[in-house]
């Protein structure tokens, strides 16, 4: 291992330090240095595209799952971070196809399964939306038992298309929002309460993990 390397191992060691100190825009910049030191590690991009992600800077962290992602495609976490991305963004299409992706590669990515049931519940796909959520709801019951009463809703809606009590051309959001049960939210509100718990070695690592089993060089 070159000194190069060593050095480059250590700021990416210091940016997770800092990300379990709440410090994220040291933890960024410790990232960058990483990324500096050793341009051809994608999974330097990939984590601070997530930590972009942290900060809600969806333009940068889809820049930075781009560049991972050309270095090494297919990384199935990746191409989920950067379809939460341009969900974010506004870009479904984009993200329909990064999700649909990612679980072509990992079929049973629950997160990638509810944003893609979310999506088309806001298009008004709902029979997709149904199938999407319900095969979420079936890798993870216990976490996404709020999913049901959206399934329902979806049903009464097909029944009332179906039996012409539903305007064809109903007023439309402006802009797609994520929803409350964003699969991300969710887990840094509960890494949130085991901070508070005094807990924090437990949660930091969780997603930086899958990101980096998705690069076994890493």
């Amino acid at each position: 291992m070159t000194d190069t390397i060593r050095a480059a191992e250590a700021a990416s060691e210091r940016a997770e330090a800092l990300e379990a100190a709440e410090d994220i825009e040291g933890a960024i910049q410790a990232m960058s240095e990483a990324i500096e030191l050793a341009p051809e590690k994608a999974v330097y991009r990939a984590l601070r595209g997530r930590l972009f992600a942290l900060e809600e800077k969806w333009n940068a962290a889809s820049r930075d799952f781009d560049s991972a992602l050309a270095l090494k495609p297919n990384r199935p976490t990746w191409l989920y971070g950067r379809g939460r991305a341009k969900a974010h963004l506004d870009d479904l299409d984009g993200a329909l196809a990064d999700f649909e992706r990612c679980i072509a590669l990992e079929p049973d990515a629950a997160d990638a399964w509810a944003y893609i049931g979310d999506i088309h519940r806001f298009r008004r796909d709902w029979e997709p939306a149904i199938s999407a959520y319900e095969r979420a709801r079936e890798l993870e019951p216990n976490e996404r038992a709020e999913l049901e009463d959206l399934i329902l809703d979806m049903k009464e809606q097909i029944w009332r298309r179906d039996n012409g009590q539903l305007d064809p051309n109903p007023p439309q959001p402006a802009r797609y929002s994520p929803p409350c049960h964003d699969p991300e939210y969710i887990r840094m509100r509960d890494e949130l309460h085991e901070i508070q718990q005094g807990r924090r070695d437990a949660v930091v690592p969780y997603q930086r993990k899958r990101l980096q089993s998705d690069d076994p060089e890493s």
